[in-house]
């Protein structure tokens, strides 16, 4: 049997339980990184505002999670 799909849900409601320990700052724009690739700083990269990718994607799984439970 496949256990991919429930594996992949495991992590991301980890991961989105975990971001406010993570202090991750989503919203800060960083125009000297704008577009910049994968490295230490960023693990996806950067966006066209210089904005962690990471740190966005994990955001958003924090609020679909809540609205999830709620809903």
């Amino acid at each position: 049997m496949k256990r991919w799909p429930q594996i992949v849900l495991l992590f991301w409601i980890a991961a989105a339980l975990a971001a406010p320990v993570l202090a991750l700052q989503p919203n800060t724009i960083d125009l000297g990184r704008i577009l910049a690739t994968p490295d230490m700083h960023a693990w996806l990269g950067n966006d066209d505002l210089g904005r962690d990718v990471l740190a966005r994607l994990l955001e958003g799984a924090q609020i679909a999670l809540s609205v999830a439970l709620i809903v």
